[in-house]
């Protein structure tokens, strides 16, 4: 939410579209200060979902309470959203995010808003938007969803692999790292390419860099980065283990600017030493970054690196899907020369 509330305030707050109204865990809201198009929403990639909300209802008998989420859905503001961005009919998915078992709310709820106003359908198959029902406490609320597929924001991603960086997490990573001239990234466990694509897009990158031990992911990042059409990129892909390519001349001593990476966690693949594994991969860092290169990854151990050349600037807990782990940045200073 961090990273996410920081390219907001570098790509929208500048443009004068929208301005920031609350950050709180795993929720970034924003607020139009002038008309806005989708693509001004999707231009930022560090989300996993974008929401419209509708507004929200207080807990009350059945009845009452679908009676004023039907009025939600069907208020000027949906329409006005509805009609705005869509081609075509207005169909919407009605979905009760906090409920297993919902075909009968779902039933009352679209008939309910159906008799308000006929124009807006609730269509599960064909709809373009999602309305999503979400209970909090003894409110409700009701937020308008776009269903948009493939996602605009992720159309280079042509293939993928086990285990690969999840698009908007990648794309927070490569925020986070900043940028230097001429940028010169490496990712040792490339897996499908999105942390260097993530980094590509947002520009001033000289040459990528991609290793992996399997011989697919090297192929799948190869296909990706491809679809990018980044045609001013060099790129270098090499199937081989980080630690050898490091100490060969695929990288050279202080040859890169940037470390960006989500390395393996030990749980999909196995690592019998996994302390041993992240004391080379941070050796294996401080060796191959210039002065002022950052490295950044998802770091699944407590361990810090034991160069003294590598500075924690940054270091937030995320969730990896169930498990907990640390996205650290390190700086490359001149201690220890």
């Amino acid at each position: 939410e961090g990273i996410a509330r920081d390219e907001f305030v570098e790509r929208m707050g500048s443009r004068g579209i929208f301005r920031g109204e609350e950050v709180r865990s795993g929720v970034v809201a924003i607020a139009p200060v002038k008309p806005f198009s989708l693509a001004d929403l999707y231009v930022l990639r560090c989300f996993g979902t974008v929401n419209f909300v509708l507004g929200s209802v207080r807990r009350a008998d059945p009845d009452k309470t679908t009676d004023e989420l039907a009025r939600l859905i069907t208020s000027p503001l949906a329409r006005s959203l509805l009609a705005t961005f869509t081609e075509g009919s207005l169909r919407y998915r009605l979905d009760f995010v906090s409920r297993s078992h919902q075909r009968g709310a779902v039933r009352a709820l679209a008939n309910r808003a159906y008799a308000i106003c006929p124009d807006i359908l609730n269509d599960a198959r064909l709809a373009p938007w999602s309305i999503d029902i979400r209970e909090d406490g003894s409110r409700i609320s009701a937020e308008l969803r776009p269903r948009l597929a493939p996602d605009p924001r992720f159309l280079y991603r042509k293939d993928d692999v086990d285990a690969a960086s999840h698009p908007p997490l990648a794309a927070c990573m490569a925020r986070l790292a900043g940028k230097m001239r001429d940028e010169i990234v490496w990712d040792p466990f490339c897996g499908s390419g999105q942390g260097l694509v993530a980094r590509a897009m947002l520009g001033g990158v000289k040459k990528v860099i991609g290793t992996d031990s399997s011989p697919e992911a090297i192929a799948v990042a190869e296909t990706n980065l491809a679809a990018a059409g980044l045609k001013s990129v060099v790129s270098k892909f090499a199937c081989c283990d980080f630690r050898d390519f490091a100490k060969g001349d695929g990288l050279g001593r202080e040859g890169v600017t940037l470390i960006i990476t989500n390395p393996p966690m030990g749980r999909r693949i196995r690592i019998p030493d996994m302390r041993g594994f992240f004391s080379d991969f941070f050796s294996a860092a401080a060796a191959a970054l210039r002065p002022g290169g950052r490295l950044v990854f998802a770091n699944p151990l407590r361990l810090e690196p034991r160069d003294r050349s590598l500075k924690l600037e940054y270091r937030q807990v995320i969730d990896l899907g169930g498990f907990d782990c640390r996205l650290e940045k390190y700086v490359k200073t001149d201690a220890g020369r």
